[in-house]
């Protein structure tokens, strides 16, 4: 069985969501300008797992911001 993706976009920022070759665990990844940010969560809930991609964008885009 293929492992399942999803792919959305959250505030401009498109991101991959995809199960982990490790049972219970996901993978995500998303680019925020040249910076590839990858991550991987610990979540058997697909939701879950797109949820604290979300937030890793949220975290990465107000490191961007100019202060």
């Amino acid at each position: 069985m293929a492992p399942r993706e999803i792919r959305s976009k959250y505030r401009g920022v498109r991101f991959i969501v995809c199960e982990s070759d490790e049972p219970g665990f996901y993978r995500f990844s998303f680019r925020i300008g040249d910076d590839l940010v990858e991550g991987k969560v610990r979540t058997t809930l697909e939701g879950m797992a797109a949820i604290r991609a979300r937030r890793a964008i949220v975290r990465k885009l107000k490191q961007k911001q100019p202060t």
